[in-house]
Parts: structure tokens; C-alpha cells; sequence
């Protein structure tokens, strides 16, 4: 199996040679970091995102179109061969390589990215849809995040693509990036509820675009009372950033077991970095929608935690991370058609799912 390679090769012949060689240090330096990216560092790269904001979306674009196919090499896996770790290592970094250049290629002049927003709605695509496809939380929160800061130049190719899906977990950005533009710039929250109502109408009553319908439904109402929305998200927030410092020992300073004392940031940032299920599990479509406020008011360095709790929240790289990336996509019947129900277990004797090489008996099944 191949070695995943290094994404985002676009270049423009009158870019001078120093331009390349600092965006080819920049491309290694956001590819190897991976999620465990940290403010300063983004920090540090966003200075330049002005001049690359194109080709980080070109990047971002390609990388996630590219990922789907390696995904389906792994798509029967349950565990991760020796040989192929650079491979698999190679598609996580990937999959947040995108996330973070889709933030960056935002940071460029105004209108920036209206080309290629031209361009990608004539093919029936949007500015922000593949890196959604992902199925990851964090990923549809940058999307949405991306979405608000190019605001009404986008309206059309969301409402579009709205109309033309059934399945709910492809428009899910949609009406995630619809919402955001919504949140962020008031003066268009009457024309874009107006339009998600209508999409809705248009789907019908049954049942199979009843999903649908539901979320278009949310966001509606998030658009709506945006701050009464803002105030849940933050609740659910509080308690994700509770959970994933629970392992910290007592006493640090990072560690709070009542989530009401959680600071505000801490619990953005958690929310943000938080990579849930985003097509298989109800709970994290409705939140996904829920936050869309907070994602919409942030600043770019908020999808990030500073360094000292980067490297206490953020784990390494283990082979179960890209095989949580194939499943979602599996489970979500994208690969190849091979679909998983996602409460399928295997027998006690056999291997468990989750890749540890243990029986199911002695591991998730015990």
C-alpha cells in the first residue's frame, strides 16, 4: 500500500521562488501537525494566508475529494497492518489537513475565493461541501465558520444544492453554512429563512425526506432566537471539555469536574475540536446546528486551544483515529456501497471492531 503523500501541490508560474519554497515549508508544517495544531501555530501561519488563500482552498478541495478513495482501501479493515501505518497516519493528517487550510484560505482579500465559488456551483458543488462530507463535527464547524466569513456571495450555490439533495448527509452543510451567513450578517436572516422554509415545503411529507426536513426545521428556529441557541451549545460545550479532562489528575489547572466552572473559551474550544459522528449519530446532527452561533461569532484562533492544553487534550496519533474516519464513512454507506449498521456487533469470539487485536469478549464486549 502506498504512503499517503503530502496534499496540496497547486502552484502559479508567477509565484517567485521564495513564495514556493515558504508555502511548501507551510503545507509540511500544517500536514504533520495533524489535530494537534496549536493556536500559536495557527497564529503563526495566518499572516500568510493572504497570499496563499487560493491555493490553501485548492488544497483543502483536493485533499478532501482525494480522501475518499484511500478511505475505501481500509473500508473492510479492522485494524491496521504494520506496513501500512505511514498510510493510515497519512490519511488522518490529510483529513485535518483540510480542516485547517479551509480556515486559512479565508484570511485572504474579499472576494478572494468568488471564483472558484463560481466555478464549483456550475458543477453542482459548494465552497465548503467536501470538507462537510468528512462526517466530522470539527470539520462541519469549520466549513460553517468558512461560510459565514464569505457571507452572500454563497447564498445561491447553498440554496441550490439544497434543493437537489434528499439525504440528510448531504446537505447537512448547507444548512450549516446557510445558518452561519444567517448569524453573522442579520440584514439576510429574513431571506435566508425564508428560503429554508421553502426548501422544506419543496421535499414533501415522506418519510424518507423526513430527516431532512427536521434539520432544515432547527435551523430555522437557531436563525431565529441565534443567542437562546448559542446559550445550549455552550451548555452541551461545558460538558464535552468536562469529559475530555476527566483523565487529568486532581488539582490541574485544566481539569474541572463541575462543568458550570468551565471558562467559556475552554469550553468553545472543546466543542470545536470535538469529532463526533456527524452522519451516523442524531445527537451531534442536532448539536451541529445548535452551535452554529458560537461557530458563526468566532474568531479562527478559537477552533484551537493554547499549547499547555493542546498537550494535555490532544492524544497522538493511534491507527483507531483513521479507523474511525473509515467507519463513519462506511456506516454512512460511502464506500463502495458497503454499509455497516452502526449497532452491528461481532460475535465474542471474534476480533473487536475497534482494531486492538483483542477478542470482543475481552475488549468492547466485555
Amino acid at each position: 500500500m502506498k504512503t499517503h503523500p503530502l496534499p496540496g501541490r497547486s502552484r502559479t508560474r508567477s509565484s517567485p521562488p521564495f513564495a514556493l519554497a515558504a508555502l511548501r515549508q507551510m503545507e509540511s508544517r500544517i500536514f504533520d501537525r495533524a489535530n494537534a495544531m496549536t493556536r500559536d501555530e495557527f497564529l503563526a501561519l495566518a499572516p500568510f494566508a493572504p497570499m496563499f488563500a487560493k491555493t490553501y482552498h485548492t488544497a483543502a478541495m483536493r485533499v478532501a475529494t482525494e480522501l475518499i478513495p484511500d478511505l475505501g482501501t481500509l473500508a473492510k479493515a479492522s485494524s491496521i497492518k504494520p506496513a501500512d501505518m505511514p498510510f493510515a497516519r497519512g490519511i488522518h493528517r490529510s483529513y485535518w489537513f483540510a480542516a485547517h487550510a479551509i480556515l486559512l484560505s479565508t484570511m485572504g482579500e474579499p472576494g478572494a475565493l468568488d471564483t472558484a465559488a463560481e466555478s464549483l456551483a456550475k458543477m453542482g458543488m459548494t465552497v465548503t461541501g467536501s470538507i462537510s462530507f468528512f462526517g466530522g463535527l470539527s470539520h462541519l464547524y469549520r466549513a460553517a465558520w468558512t461560510a459565514a466569513q464569505i457571507g452572500e456571495p454563497l447564498i445561491a450555490s447553498y440554496e441550490a444544492h439544497l434543493r437537489s439533495g434528499r439525504d440528510i448527509n448531504f446537505v447537512l452543510d448547507d444548512v450549516a453554512a446557510l445558518g452561519a451567513i444567517a448569524v453573522r450578517h442579520e440584514r439576510l436572516r429574513p431571506r435566508i429563512v425564508g428560503l429554508l422554509k421553502a426548501a422544506a415545503e419543496a421535499l414533501g411529507d415522506d418519510d424518507l425526506t423526513k430527516p431532512v426536513r427536521v434539520i432544515i426545521e432547527i435551523m430555522a428556529g437557531v436563525i431565529s432566537a441565534p443567542d437562546d441557541a448559542a446559550t445550549r451549545a455552550m451548555e452541551y460545550a461545558r460538558l464535552v471539555y468536562t469529559a475530555r479532562s476527566s483523565h487529568l489528575p486532581e488539582g490541574d489547572e485544566h481539569r474541572f469536574a463541575e462543568p458550570e466552572k468551565v471558562p467559556e473559551a475552554l469550553a468553545k474550544t472543546a466543542l470545536f475540536t470535538y469529532d463526533g459522528d456527524l452522519f451516523n449519530q442524531a445527537e451531534f446532527k442536532v448539536m451541529g446546528m445548535q452551535a452554529i452561533p458560537l461557530v458563526a461569532r468566532a474568531k479562527a484562533e478559537d477552533f484551537y486551544f493554547e499549547r499547555d492544553v493542546a498537550r494535555k487534550l490532544l492524544a497522538d496519533w493511534h491507527p483507531d483515529d483513521t479507523l474511525e474516519i473509515v467507519r463513519r464513512q462506511r456506516e454512512a454507506g460511502h464506500l463502495g456501497g458497503l454499509t455497516v449498521k452502526s449497532d452491528a456487533k461481532p460475535g465474542r469470539n471474534e476480533p473487536c471492531h475497534c482494531g486492538s487485536g483483542k477478542k470482543y469478549k475481552k475488549c468492547h464486549g466485555a
